[in-house]
């Protein structure tokens, strides 16, 4: 077969949706740089198809996080009839979608979408390339257990988000099967800037340890008030949604804090292949990495791969995800019966007023 001429390309288009505006825009964009990068890549060795060359373009839809807005979304990116979809980025928004994109038979990869619940709907379209919060939320339960970080007593909130529910839920179970003790669980909601409450609550049960199940923008609002409160001998844990190089950005003027968060994935600090991506994304991005990009991008190419050998069958694409193997920035992903990624990795960093520092994995 002679080469395609570019007269003869055939376009597969892929959806791209996270919360571009709002409170979780800085994740929703970097996924969305991730994306672009990748699309790059794949377009700069394309496919063939049936004789003709490959080309892939994304369609970027904003869903701000919101479940409802992410409804909206799936079902313009269903009636499009693209090839597959690339988020959604927060748990309550993959959540809502993914009944949509099952009803479309179009496959659905997050990047970052933690909820447990998501893989648990019995959807045959749905991926995700991180590891859940049964997994990240045993980890870090498991660490405090170890490390004895002062103490046993463990005091949790959550942001009554899918996110934070489910990674809050899941750290309580699996702190009582690490012999930790839960002295006390309240709630918040994701845009409340007030959680004196709340921390007095806490206060008065004496833990040594709070677990934050909600996003880095509310944790350096906690911090600031435990601060207030005296409540600095306290140490602060909790999942992905805080564990990025921002939230010491926030705490500028604030005394040190000890923070420990764990994240789905081996540390990028460990692979030069990783290493080299970030530094490339900062030159084509400045200051906007968070930390969704790697697994965008992988998410993408997985997804190009499974085209490619699908020979573009919409409905093969589904079958090729389901049983394919790739080698990508953050390692090698294949994904179980559920959509799960097989053996995912995670890590424990502590974050400080210097930045973030890996300990283990």
């Amino acid at each position: 077969m002679g080469q395609a001429r570019a007269t003869e390309m055939i376009v597969f288009r892929i959806g791209v949706v996270g919360p571009l505006t709002g409170p979780n825009a800085q994740a929703g964009n970097d996924s969305a740089n991730g994306v672009r990068l990748a699309l790059e890549k794949a377009n700069a060795a394309p496919g063939v198809v049936g004789g003709r060359q490959v080309r892939f373009e994304g369609t970027f839809l904003d869903d701000a996080g919101d479940p409802r807005l992410a409804v909206v979304a799936a079902q313009k990116l269903c009636d499009m009839n693209v090839v597959g979809v690339v988020g959604h980025v927060t748990s309550g928004a993959a959540v809502a979608a993914a009944g949509v994109y099952e009803g479309c038979g179009i496959p659905n990869l997050s990047p970052s979408a933690t909820s447990p619940e998501l893989t648990r709907l019995g959807y045959k379209n749905t991926f995700r390339l991180t590891a859940n919060d049964a997994r990240a939320a045993g980890a870090m339960a498991r660490f405090v257990a170890k490390h004895k970080l002062v103490d046993k007593r463990v005091a949790i909130i959550d942001d009554r988000t899918s996110y934070g529910e489910g990674f809050a839920s899941a750290f309580e179970k699996a702190a009582g099967e690490a012999g930790l003790s839960i002295v006390a669980r309240e709630f918040t909601q994701a845009h409340a800037v007030d959680l004196t409450g709340q921390l007095l609550a806490i206060k008065r049960t004496r833990p040594d340890v709070l677990v934050f199940a909600g996003m880095y923008g509310q944790a350096a609002l906690l911090l600031r008030q435990m601060q207030r409160l005296r409540m600095e001998n306290i140490d602060l844990v909790g999942g992905d949604g805080i564990c990025t190089d921002l939230l010491p950005s926030l705490l500028v003027g604030a005394k040190e804090v000890s923070v420990y968060c764990v994240e789905g994935g081996e540390p990028t600090s460990q692979s030069p292949k990783a290493t080299a991506f970030r530094r490339y994304y900062e030159t084509r991005f400045p200051n906007q990495y968070v930390g969704n990009a790697m697994y965008a991008y992988d998410a993408t190419l997985v997804l190009a791969s499974a085209v490619l050998r699908a020979q573009g069958n919409h409905l093969g694409v589904r079958d090729q995800l389901s049983h394919l193997t790739y080698d990508g920035l953050t390692g090698r992903i294949q994904f179980d019966q559920r959509g799960d990624r097989v053996d995912a990795k995670v890590s424990v960093y502590r974050l400080s007023k210097e930045g973030r520092k890996l300990v283990e994995w």
